[in-house]
Order: C-alpha cells, then structure tokens, then sequence
C-alpha cells in the first residue's frame, strides 16, 4: 500500500518563493522591453526563467500511455 505524502511546509514556501522570483523577473523583463522598445529583454528574462517551469506532469508514465 503507497501512502501520498503532503509536500512540507517548506517545500511550499520554497516553491512559492521561485515562483514569486520567477514573476517579478518577467515584470521587469516586460517593462524593460516596453521602455527599449526591444524584444532582448524578452528573450534574456525568459532565459532566466525557463529551468523555473514545470515541464513535469503530474501524471504517470502508465496514466500517459493509456
């Protein structure tokens, strides 16, 4: 029997926290883009910001197959 563990209290914080990074670093890429008038800091603030994305599904590898 597998028992779902809750993620902890500072697994939340911590996913919070790189979110909340995440977020106000596009802000600031998109207000820096709009005052320049130019795409790089689009692009250079999404650089940052994708290894924060979860690509991960939630589903198993069996659920997908089905």
């Amino acid at each position: 029997m597998t028992f779902k563990t809750e993620p902890s209290t500072a697994d939340r914080r911590l996913r919070l926290a790189l979110w909340t990074v995440a977020i106000v670093l596009a802000l600031i890429g998109v207000g820096v883009a709009i005052v320049t008038s130019s795409w790089a800091p689009l692009v250079i603030v999404f650089g940052l910001a994708l290894p924060m994305i979860p690509f991960r599904s939630p589903m198993t590898t069996r659920q997908r197959t089905r």
